[in-house]
């Protein structure tokens, strides 16, 4: 009878199996990483609509507060466009003249007299303003308000661009 002694394996891994292991977890590695680039461009892509989008919606809203609460529309003239928007406010004399302008890529706003103050964030760009009186005769008066917004991108990444326009029209009370 012939005794064949069987040769077991040792436990440990062979070079090649331990090769195969390392480019597996690479890749999984790879793709993991992968993933979570694209996820932070995705999200920082984001920040930068809402951050626009709530912008423009917040200087508008300011802007059409002003004007319902206006007494008389100042400039532009009747049939005119401005970059600058001046109102007479009857009811608060303390913010009367209400003056809206674009300076600077910067919305500011001077209300009775005082030193024109910045309302748009610096996480934004003011690109374009136009107010346009659209005023019928016997009217108390109408403006149409066009703001056009991108989100400030001072490293020129293209994934951070973005820009929102918004037109409006508001009538005086």
């Amino acid at each position: 009878m012939v005794i064949k002694k069987l040769h077991k394996k040792s436990g440990g891994m062979t070079l090649v199996e331990t090769l195969v292991a390392i480019a597996i977890m690479s890749l999984l590695m790879l793709t993991v990483a992968s993933l979570l680039a694209s996820t932070s461009k995705s999200e920082k892509r984001n920040r930068v609509i809402t951050e626009v989008e709530y912008q423009a919606s917040a200087l508008i809203y300011e802007i059409a507060q002003s004007a319902r609460n206006a007494s008389s529309i100042v400039s532009p003239l009747v049939a005119a466009t401005s970059t600058t928007l001046n109102l007479v406010l009857s009811s608060v004399p303390a913010e009367s003249p209400t003056i809206f302008s674009l300076t600077d890529q910067a919305l500011y706003v001077s209300r009775g007299g005082a030193a024109a103050e910045p309302i748009s964030s610096d996480t934004i760009l003011v690109t374009g303003l136009t107010f346009e009186n659209i005023s019928a005769l016997n009217t108390h008066g109408a403006i149409r308000v066009t703001l056009n917004v991108q989100g400030a991108n001072p490293n020129n990444k293209p994934e951070l661009v973005y820009a929102t326009s918004r037109t409006t029209t508001i009538t005086l009370r």
